[in-house]
């Protein structure tokens, strides 16, 4: 079945969706027919939503509820906090695959050795439409959050345990050191690497040092070895 993300829709008993978008993916492109099978999802509940479509005409389909699939509610809570990368590929290839792999929120900043990267309105709602088909395809009922700063808000990262990674061992932790992943903010590394000045900052606020490998990862790579830890971590025990 299909899996689509409807967000401030009233799901009764029947609904119409007039979305010329959707409207012509389901119609046009998947080439539905009448009784198919769909699923929705908004981001208020762990709740799938089928449905069957029961009317079709040229700018509006009518769906018939089925049935609710109670998903399993998200326990974790990770925020990515990564330095703005140099090619708008890489930012696509970061929220795509990380919103997969359940991180809550992309808060995308500048550090003092961050490339300019043009981010106009039109780059940043595709950002965002690939989070929702993302979220769509990999079964998750969280859309991820998703921010772009010139400067980084320090007091974002309140409440919660930060990490930023490193290649030196030295007064360093492992990332089987950190007790908990439920609530945790991660900070990931620029292409040319963190300034003395930023590492002074975290030093003073406390941040978790991590050391991860004497190679330097690529930015885009750091989640997943992290998340492929936590996840390793979890079914083991």
């Amino acid at each position: 079945m299909q899996r689509f993300f409807l967000e401030n829709c009233k799901f009764n008993n029947s609904f119409i969706l007039d979305d010329k978008e959707l409207v012509h993916q389901i119609w046009v492109v998947l080439r539905s027919r009448i009784w198919d099978y769909f699923i929705f999802f908004d981001w208020v509940n762990s709740v799938d939503k089928i449905y069957r479509l029961s009317l079709i005409s040229k700018n509006a389909l009518e769906f018939k509820f089925v049935e609710d699939v109670e998903k399993d509610v998200e326990k974790w809570s990770m925020n990515l906090f990564q330095a703005i990368p140099n090619k708008l590929e890489k930012l696509e290839y970061i929220v795509q695959k990380w919103t997969e792999i359940w991180y809550n929120k992309f808060i995308f900043f500048r550090w003092e050795r961050s490339q300019k990267l043009d981010l106009q309105w039109k780059r940043q709602e595709r950002l965002k439409k690939i989070i929702i088909e993302s979220t769509e395809q990999s079964w998750r009922n969280i859309v991820p959050e998703l921010y772009f700063m010139d400067k980084l808000d320090f007091w974002l990262l309140d409440k919660k345990e930060t990490l930023f990674f490193h290649t030196n061992n030295e007064n360093s932790k492992k990332l089987n050191d950190i007790k908990t992943w439920r609530n945790i903010n991660l900070l990931i590394w620029p292409e040319w690497w963190w300034s003395d000045i930023e590492l002074a900052k975290f030093e003073e606020l406390w941040f978790e040092k991590v050391f991860l490998w004497n190679n330097i990862l690529r930015c885009e790579t750091v989640s997943s070895v992290v998340w492929f830890y936590i996840f390793q971590n979890k079914i083991s025990k």
